[in-house]
């Protein structure tokens, strides 16, 4: 009788060996923390399903490992298919290789998704990658952020496919502008939190690919700065300025004061004659214009200024007002 039911048993043995064929979803193959090698011959995407052994940071590559083309999808569905958009995916991070950078949840699972995209697809695909699980370095992780410094350059650096997070906590209430207009060629993202999961602002951009966020911060609450690794994997400078609410004008006045870029001037007019002072500051918050006057109305020549956005901010005997324009001639 045991002979009658060897065949039988070696069939169920076939069929699921032939079942993980690693195709979809549901026949996903088992990967590995260290080397994992694929070798077949598939015209298709290849899954895997990853179990995290810890809490932190995950990278998954194929860079230095293999000569063909890939891109590569993570999901985070703790192992149930069924799904739409992946939390991470990367194509030619490492000439055509592929790497990305996650924050995994101990004994969550994971699938990985990857696309061979070289031109001899018919052929076998024979390549290695790599899961490491190790811990995170300053700045890459919401729990150990770099400090933003006030009024001066700030750097962000997405070289090991990370983002970038820096921490800032205003000494007064105020409005803070964080900007990489006019500071880089880089795309950039940026993200305001005031916890790691609490976001309270994004990015208003400006030009075609550069940042701009400006937003009420209170006295004394930490503020997390997240500049995201999708956009770019390059460096790129960044500034942040901060402006005490305490400066600001908070009467009616205020909105009746008038701030216009016109043809080749900014032209600035007051509801009441008074000593009035204008700064023109960059968007790396350089002062680029200063002008005095006694006037209730003022007009600034900027036909000379370099194309960008700009903070005009006037001072009265009663406050400051600042208004962002664009020179654009």
């Amino acid at each position: 009788m045991k002979n009658l039911y060897l065949p039988f048993i070696l069939l169920l043995i076939a069929l699921n060996s032939l079942a993980q064929d690693g195709a979809s979803c549901d026949n996903a193959f088992t990967a590995y923390t260290g080397t994992n090698t694929f070798t077949g011959t598939q015209n298709t995407d290849q899954w895997f399903s990853f179990t995290a052994n810890q809490n932190g940071k995950v990278i998954i590559s194929s860079c230095d490992q293999t000569a063909s083309d890939t891109d590569v999808r993570l999901y985070d569905t703790n192992g149930i298919c069924g799904f739409d958009y992946p939390i991470a995916s990367n194509d030619d991070f490492c000439g055509t290789q592929s790497k990305i950078v996650i924050s995994a949840e101990k004994d969550k699972v994971y699938f990985i998704v990857w696309q061979n995209k070289s031109d001899s697809q018919e052929s076998n695909w024979d390549f290695t990658w790599n899961i490491e699980e190790t811990a995170w370095e300053q700045g890459e992780d919401c729990s150990m952020p770099l400090d933003a410094v006030e009024a001066s350059t700030n750097f962000s650096d997405h070289s090991n496919a990370t983002d970038q997070w820096f921490t800032y906590t205003p000494a007064g209430d105020g409005t803070v502008t964080i900007s990489t207009c006019d500071l880089t060629t880089e795309n950039t993202s940026v993200r305001i939190f005031t916890d790691c999961d609490t976001q309270v602002w994004g990015d208003d951009g400006c030009g075609d690919s550069q940042s701009y966020s400006q937003f009420d911060v209170t006295k004394d609450q930490e503020y997390l700065i997240k500049w995201e690794v999708g956009s770019t994997f390059g460096t790129y400078n960044w500034s942040l300025t901060f402006e005490e609410t305490a400066t600001k004008i908070s009467t009616p006045i205020a909105e009746r004061i008038k701030i216009m870029k016109l043809a080749d001037h900014i032209e600035i007019i007051i509801p009441q004659t008074d000593e009035i002072e204008v700064g023109i500051y960059n968007m790396a918050g350089s002062l680029v214009k200063k002008q005095k006057s006694e006037s209730s109305q003022m007009s600034i020549n900027c036909s000379l200024f370099p194309k960008g956005l700009y903070i005009v901010q006037v001072k009265t005997n009663t406050g400051i007002v600042t208004k962002k324009i664009l020179i654009d001639k």
